[in-house]
């Protein structure tokens, strides 16, 4: 999955980069071609990917800040979820995890 990604991002000629939305949108195709050819048996273990990236023509309120983006993508379909500002997002163990997921609840709270 990650050899997958990083194909896409090394597609992009220079000097031009990935707009952070389009990769969200693009990837889960790509993301479901790959896990399509997993063994049945690694398949069933499931595949989540957090993509964090940012978009230097935007800001986040700061102009001397890029606006960042976390998307997250579970098997099998791998469509993106966004993580918003000040909201927490996990994937694997840590999201179903009870004990991890108070911790991260617990994180969210306070912002």
């Amino acid at each position: 999955m990650i050899d997958m990604l990083s194909k896409i991002g090394n597609a992009i000629e220079e000097p031009y980069a990935i707009v952070p939305g389009v990769l969200a949108r693009e990837a889960p195709a790509y993301a479901r071609k790959v896990f399509e050819r997993f063994p049945e048996s690694e398949r069933q273990l499931a595949s989540h990917l957090m993509l964090i990236s940012s978009d230097p023509q935007e800001n986040n309120g700061n102009p001397t800040w890029a606006r960042c983006y976390v998307h997250i993508l579970k098997s099998p379909e791998f469509e993106p979820e966004e993580i918003k500002v000040h909201q927490m997002g996990s994937i694997g163990i840590g999201s179903v995890y009870d004990e991890c997921r108070a911790i991260i609840d617990g994180f969210s709270q306070k912002l």
